[in-house]
């Protein structure tokens, strides 16, 4: 099984997203929330796809089954 190492995310928050931070609106909260959201989800995947990279693979194979239980006690998706 090849292990694919994650690259750090270029994608920055767009400008417009700043703009809509000073919208009153709820349909521009929502996509500023939602864009914030989608953000947070890519650095902690960048992370761990960081810290997996430096370690040796058997202390690998330990982080991976670490995290899909935490995920899993969680409710969350083992597959990101």
């Amino acid at each position: 099984m090849e292990v694919v190492a994650i690259t750090k995310s270029k994608k920055k928050i767009p400008k417009s997203f700043r703009a809509l931070n000073d919208c009153a609106c709820n349909d521009c909260k929502e996509a500023v929330f939602l864009e914030q959201c989608r953000t947070e989800d890519q650095r902690q995947n960048d992370a761990l796809g960081a810290l997996h990279g430096r370690l040796s693979e058997h202390d690998r194979e330990r982080a991976y089954k670490w995290t899909s239980i935490y995920r899993a006690l969680l409710g969350g998706s083992d597959t990101e």
